[in-house]
């Protein structure tokens, strides 16, 4: 999924698992329906020979002990923005790999890589594997038609819970000031 799906279905998914959200707590929703990426992406195109790990665009952002930590630091520091945090994590990492179901050369085994880096570092040191040489091969290679219906569902989510966006927009614009 891109950018406008994993947006929508985290506030459309936060505000029904969340009640009362504040313009702050619609900021960690968001912010934790990019946070895989925003790790994960740059590790891959910029430092991918330099960490052998380093195998794709899923790495350690993408994995339930990220996703555990951050709700452990809002249990033991009470604080539910980083419990909202990791639960728009973990929906940005159940959307990716819901995704994959549908792509033929998925194999999610318990021996595959895309199931030991979800459970990294417990099945061992390894990512799911591509085999991207720049951005532009990664984007047009991702170009698939469920991504791009997921990407229209995601911004009629946004259109409809565009009162939140706004909500986070004026919360930006008086911080500032």
């Amino acid at each position: 999924m891109f950018i406008l799906g994993h947006l929508g279905f985290g506030v459309y998914f936060g505000k029904k698992i969340f009640s009362h959200l504040s313009s702050k707590k619609i900021f960690y929703l968001l912010s934790g329906s990019l946070l895989p990426d925003l790790i994960d992406k740059p590790l891959f195109f910029f430092l991918k020979n330099q960490w052998s790990w380093i195998s794709g665009t899923r790495t350690f952002g993408h994995t339930f002990i990220f996703v555990f930590s951050l709700y452990l630091v809002g249990k033991i520091f009470k604080k539910e923005n980083w419990k909202i945090l990791s639960f728009a994590c973990f929906l940005h990492i159940f959307f990716d790999h819901f995704i994959d179901i549908f792509n033929i050369d998925s194999d999610f085994s318990i021996y595959s890589n895309r199931i030991a880096g979800m459970f990294w570092p417990f099945l061992g040191n390894r990512f799911l594997i591509y085999d991207f040489k720049n951005i532009e091969e990664y984007l047009f290679s991702k170009v698939r038609i469920l991504n791009y219906i997921l990407e229209v569902f995601g911004l009629f989510l946004i259109y409809k819970e565009r009162e939140d966006f706004k909500k986070i927009t004026k919360f930006f614009l008086n911080s500032e000031t």
